[in-house]
């Protein structure tokens, strides 16, 4: 009797399309038509862009200040891409852990605290890093 159930038009009609997606191959198909991976897409870019904008001050400021207080020895390209990268890594971290990608599940102020968290947080911990780089205080001011 079981199988005979299973195989009933009833059974396969809504095993058929109750869903609200269908499979085709990899991609995952909403029935409006919208696919799920253009907006995953768009959430990469928006990060992207967010770590894109809130890394420039910080590289001009190195670039332009900084780089040239390091004791006795210049960084050349391979330090300043390598303090530029940390800075980088650091704040990806910092707001990924404070929540500051989920645009889609949190408030407007949940996300400006979050990265304006993640943003202070990053800036200490390289103001440090290049206090030990320049071996006095730098100038908090450029930071700013």
């Amino acid at each position: 009797m079981r199988n005979n159930y299973r195989k009933s038009e009833k059974y396969k009609a809504h095993a058929k399309n109750e869903s609200s997606y269908n499979y085709s191959g990899d991609i995952r198909t909403y029935d409006n038509g919208r696919g799920r991976t253009s907006h995953r897409a768009i959430v990469r870019f928006v990060k992207l862009l967010d770590v894109i904008m809130v890394s420039t001050p910080f590289i001009l400021a190195w670039a332009m200040y900084y780089s040239h207080k390091v004791f006795r020895v210049d960084f050349y390209r391979k330090g300043n891409w390598l303090v530029i990268t940390l800075f980088i890594i650091v704040y990806y971290m910092f707001s990924h852990l404070y929540q500051g990608y989920t645009v889609h599940i949190s408030r407007i102020s949940e996300l400006i605290y979050a990265q304006t968290l993640g943003v202070i947080i990053t800036d200490g911990i390289m103001f440090i890093i290049m206090w030990l780089l320049i071996r006095r205080v730098p100038n908090i001011l450029v930071m700013l």
